[in-house]
């Protein structure tokens, strides 16, 4: 079964916009309450829970978005998990993918069949 993607316009469900990994760290979510953490497990732990909880990554661009984060976090434990991805097209469009290690094609979906 091939991962899925959605398109969409206007305000776009909760996401990570930053993970603030030195020291006592910060999990910046946008739509949503920020999330600290104290060590390397916590972090994996509160990562852990927003995949569950359907909260997507950002697209880096010109700076490392959280999803690109997350890659250097699960190559580092080498431990991969399935998560969604939100980029912007445009300020106003938006598209979300489902990750899954070494996905090579997407079909389309709802918006409502992804968040579930």
């Amino acid at each position: 079964m091939k991962p899925i993607f959605t398109t969409g316009t206007g305000k776009p469900p909760a996401y990570v916009s930053a993970i603030e990994a030195k020291g006592n760290g910060s999990i910046k979510i946008v739509g949503r309450r920020n999330v600290k953490f104290s060590n390397q497990e916590d972090l994996w732990s509160e990562i852990r829970k927003l995949i569950s909880d359907r909260v997507m990554l950002t697209v880096g661009g010109m700076s490392m978005g959280s999803a690109d984060e997350l890659g250097y976090l699960m190559d580092e434990r080498n431990e991969y998990l399935t998560y969604l991805k939100i980029g912007w097209k445009n300020p106003k469009e938006w598209t979300i993918h489902e990750m899954v290690p070494n996905a090579r094609e997407w079909e389309h979906s709802t918006l409502e069949q992804i968040m579930s």
